[in-house]
């Protein structure tokens, strides 16, 4: 009796050890929204030999790629997905995500245009379609999209902070403004601080412009438009050793501009 109780035992810790398998999947789904796209690479690759959710992870290992410029390689990986699963919904999005990720707007505009046939309460895809819109600057046809995607779905920053950027481009800087407190009421992020920077230093209120300049590179030290644009904010209201620290730091990041204005103002 005691050798049948321990042979049962046996059978259902080996049981276990049979259903304990990793789910790569998730691991790799986890590091594609939250974490290190190249982890996600990784994890998606293993998904994909061990069977795990294979058309998806083709799909979303395809559009890790496409964020980090490996084009082919993602159209191949989106491709694959396709056809292994012809019924997915979300194919052309990811598709439509390639081609923004490659800057053919055009392109982008007609899979996602598919995706929005297919799935018309997506709002993600309306807005994917309005930074498309965006880079033909097409920006009140981005508005269109991206009022659709925010009545669909209310509570997402960087909906508000796309359209936002979009009234910026229109010269339409008080609602733009109105878009950006929406953004970051919703979460503190770099770019909608930055483009309400962008949006007061156009209305001359300079010292709230310096304010969000601030904040935003407070979460990114290193981003060299924002302290060009801080540093012609500090330039107008003659704070000129800010200026000058600014558009120095901006010029050695890489940003270009920084360069005429610091030979006119003499920080050399």
């Amino acid at each position: 009796m005691m050798k049948d109780n321990f042979f049962v035992l046996f059978l259902l810790f080996l049981s276990n050890i049979c259903y304990c398998q990793i789910n790569y999947f998730e691991t790799a789904s986890k590091e594609y929204f939250y974490g290190d796209l190249n982890k996600a690479i990784e994890f998606f690759t293993k998904s994909i030999i061990d069977k795990q959710e294979i058309a998806n992870s083709y799909m979303y290992r395809g559009a890790a790629k496409g964020f980090l410029g490996k084009f082919s390689e993602a159209l191949i990986d989106i491709d694959s997905s396709f056809s292994i699963d012809t019924s997915n919904k979300k194919i052309n999005y990811y598709y439509g995500k390639i081609y923004l990720l490659k800057k053919e707007y055009k392109k982008a505009i007609q899979y996602t245009n598919k995706a929005i046939i297919n799935n018309p309460r997506d709002a993600a895809a309306y807005d994917q379609r309005a930074i498309a819109n965006m880079g033909l600057e097409h920006f009140t046809n981005a508005i269109v999209d991206d009022n659709i995607a925010i009545k669909i779905d209310s509570l997402k920053q960087i909906f508000y902070t796309n359209r936002g950027f979009a009234k910026l481009k229109l010269k339409e800087y008080e609602e733009a403004i109105k878009d950006f407190n929406n953004s970051l009421r919703l979460e503190p992020n770099q770019k909608a601080y930055a483009n309400r920077g962008l949006a007061y230093s156009q209305l001359n209120q300079h010292q709230s412009a310096i304010s969000d300049y601030t904040k935003s590179l407070e979460i990114n030290p290193d981003d060299s438009e924002v302290l060009y644009y801080r540093g012609i904010s500090y330039r107008t209201i003659k704070k000129m050793e800010e200026a000058c620290s600014d558009l120095k730091r901006s010029r050695k990041l890489g940003y270009n501009n920084a360069n005429d204005i610091l030979k006119k103002i003499r920080c050399d």
